[in-house]
């Protein structure tokens, strides 16, 4: 699995000191993520998918798009 993993990413870190206006950051951020996608190809194949990037990587447990909260309250539960 981890042969497979030939993906590189770049993290931002913001610092926010308002803890309710972390959520609304992160959410309009999701936005952005259409611009992280990655081709179709896969060793020189049509995998027609649109990122196949994505797919590789949901092998990982940890892998995905995080789940969207609206408050601080939401994230701590």
């Amino acid at each position: 699995m981890t042969r497979e993993q030939l993906i590189l990413d770049c993290h931002v870190q913001i610092g926010i000191p308002d803890r309710e206006m972390v959520f609304e950051v992160m959410n309009r951020s999701l936005l952005w993520l259409a611009l992280a996608s990655n081709s179709p190809f896969w060793l020189g194949t049509d995998t027609s998918y649109a990122s196949f990037r994505t797919e590789l990587w949901g092998h990982w447990p940890t892998a995905g798009i995080p789940q969207v909260f609206n408050t601080w309250a939401d994230c701590v539960r």
